[in-house]
């Protein structure tokens, strides 16, 4: 008798726990931080089944302090989401849709306790995330090197956060001289001499 009174309870605990959960979700990734006045904080992202097209859909969702703030679906699938310390009011999603990457950057409110979308694009690659400054580097194109089966970039666009979003403030052409690992020199093309060309930004 006892081990069937001890199996109902677990059976009932279980099936709580199931129903607890939104019917048909699934965890994919989560991530806790300190957003500072607006306290504690979680980005969850869930998969939650197929659209009515059937395509997979999956959604972001921020809370803080109990409430939710943002929700925000998607049909690409989740590769990672992380912080950018020091800075505790932004989250960084990258998504993969077939031949592009989404990368979208959340931001919480500190004083609204309120979630917006301050970057959200499909870009060839995973931009440089910078601190100083606070900025988003973003490649675009390819130049095949030849003899060799990788390719460069053929521009940057730098994308200066200003407090409230990301805005962009100039754009780069590189020229054949142009190495990967020289990227970062679109931010003082001056002093290091950076072997990139201005193009007008859009």
């Amino acid at each position: 008798m006892r081990k069937q009174t001890v199996g109902l309870i677990a059976l009932i605990f279980f099936a709580q726990v199931l129903c607890s959960q939104e019917p048909g979700t699934r965890s994919i990734a989560s991530l806790d931080f300190d957003a500072g006045p607006a306290g504690d904080c979680s980005a969850k992202v869930s998969a939650t089944g197929a659209d009515s097209s059937g395509s997979p859909t999956q959604v972001l969702m921020i809370t803080c302090q109990g409430k939710k703030i943002l929700s925000y679906p998607t049909q690409d699938t989740l590769i990672d989401l992380s912080l950018n310390y020091p800075h505790d009011d932004r989250v960084f999603a990258r998504w993969e849709g077939g031949s592009h990457v989404r990368f979208t950057v959340f931001r919480v409110s500190k004083q609204l306790s309120a979630g917006t979308v301050v970057f959200d694009k499909q870009l060839e690659g995973t931009p440089d995330v910078l601190n100083t400054p606070d900025a988003l580097l973003v490649h675009n194109g390819k130049r095949w090197i030849t003899g060799q089966a990788i390719s460069l970039p053929t521009s940057t666009d730098v994308y200066l956060w200003t407090g409230e979003q990301y805005v962009l403030t100039a754009s780069w052409k590189w020229k054949e001289a142009m190495h990967y690992e020289d990227r970062f020199c679109v931010l003082d093309t001056k002093v290091l001499a950076c072997p990139v060309t201005p193009i007008p930004v859009k």
